[in-house]
């Protein structure tokens, strides 16, 4: 069930961020992590996609979207701001950009310190749209659809590890702001 949270625009300056993000260079090209890699999840993640018949941009495919992360394309200051808007302690955040015709199939975010992250209980994830919800932009975490959103409405996820995916099938770059972190309460 969706966990509506509230709208940030208030508080976090979002054309701003997306300027910002829209005029750096991606820190990298996802998914960051790929088939064969010894990480949990993903051997599951890579196996249904093949089964699927889903290909990486790399081979020809239609899987892939921007990493923009803090300091390299958006001012860290907005992290600060979206942890205490929800009150939490930020472990990771970045923004994904799905630009047309791509997607970002059903997975679930694998972290380069999985192992560790599982070591530290609960940790809440949230998404956030940066801008209103153009035709075609769509993200699906486990049940919900999250389409017509309002910039800078907020969402909790019911877990970190939720399976969700991401698709542009619209006529310009979609993007989301996603947090994960600590309960300060």
């Amino acid at each position: 069930m969706k966990n509506y949270i509230g709208n940030c625009s208030q508080i976090i300056d979002w054309p701003s961020v997306l300027y910002s993000v829209q005029n750096s260079k991606p820190a990298y090209q996802g998914p960051r992590h790929k088939k064969g890699q010894d990480l949990p999840g993903i051997a599951e993640i890579s196996s249904s996609w093949e089964k699927a018949g889903y290909k990486l941009l790399s081979e020809g495919g239609t899987i892939g979207w921007d990493m923009c992360v803090p300091e390299d394309n958006f001012d860290r200051k907005i992290v600060d701001q979206f942890a205490d808007y929800v009150n939490v302690d930020p472990l990771s955040c970045w923004v994904s950009v799905i630009h047309q015709g791509c997607h970002a199939p059903w997975h679930w975010d694998t972290q380069d310190n999985e192992q560790e992250l599982r070591k530290m209980g609960n940790i809440e994830r949230f998404h956030c749209h940066m801008e209103d919800t153009f035709p075609g932009h769509v993200l699906i975490v486990e049940n919900d659809l999250f389409y017509n959103a309002k910039q800078g409405d907020v969402y909790k996820w019911p877990d970190r590890n939720a399976w969700h995916a991401g698709s542009n099938c619209g006529q310009r770059p979609k993007y989301i702001f996603n947090f994960f972190g600590k309960s300060r309460t």
